[in-house]
């Protein structure tokens, strides 16, 4: 897992807490309204999504990373991660 995502993906991880919602990510629109509506998150809150390299378009989103769903989160099971990234890959490379 660690090697498909090195080499067929680049890993970025966005801190909107220390750096704020990054412009070049248009994509993130959806979570900026989740993160408005719902005040609790605030507090602190996971999403883990792949999207296309211009940032514009999600391609795939996790399931929530919360502790009462970690038997579902893609991120916490590296088979299911794997999956996911494979999925995403073969969007992006229909969109092209």
């Amino acid at each position: 897992m660690i090697e498909k995502l090195n080499t067929e993906f680049i890993p970025l991880e966005v801190n909107i807490s220390d750096d704020g919602w990054p412009d070049n990510i248009p994509c993130l629109w959806l979570w900026k309204l989740y993160h408005k509506a719902n005040p609790i998150s605030k507090f602190g809150f996971t999403a883990m999504m792949i999207v296309t390299p211009d940032g514009k378009t999600m391609l795939e989103a996790a399931q929530s990373a919360g502790a009462e769903n970690w038997a579902n989160c893609e991120q916490y099971h590296g088979e299911k991660l794997v999956e996911l990234l494979d999925k995403s890959m073969k969007k992006f490379k229909a969109r092209r």
